[in-house]
């Protein structure tokens, strides 16, 4: 018997879009087979290490994703991470560049000016 899944993708959404995703991947019925939790530390094992390996190959192998590696992690059973494309990076960068310049028009800047 073969077994269809349910997508999780949003009908309209157009994911070529920018914007960041949050990913979590879990292993076949949350199998640890990733690795152990050592005081507080992730202890990967081979498959772990590939899992890694993989995730960031994802960025040589797709010149438009952006990886990072304080955004990621391999858990025992579990791996999460962001997805950026290129075009989300430099729209954070330039909200953030441009941000003093719209100051004046925050609703939390007590000398905000209208108009």
């Amino acid at each position: 018997m073969k077994h269809r899944r349910r997508s999780l993708r949003l009908p309209h959404h157009d994911y070529a879009a920018p914007g960041a995703y949050f990913v979590t991947l879990v292993t076949h019925e949350r199998t640890p087979i990733f690795g152990r939790i050592e005081a507080g530390r992730v202890r990967l094992c081979e498959p772990g290490r590939i899992a890694r390996e993989e995730w960031f190959r994802t960025a040589e192998l797709r010149s438009n994703v952006v990886l990072f590696a304080e955004e990621f992690v391999v858990m025992p059973n579990h791996v999460h991470g962001v997805v950026r494309s290129e075009r989300a990076l430099a729209a954070v960068r330039r909200y953030i560049a441009e941000n003093p310049l719209r100051w004046h028009l925050d609703v939390y800047n007590p000398e905000r000016r209208l108009g």
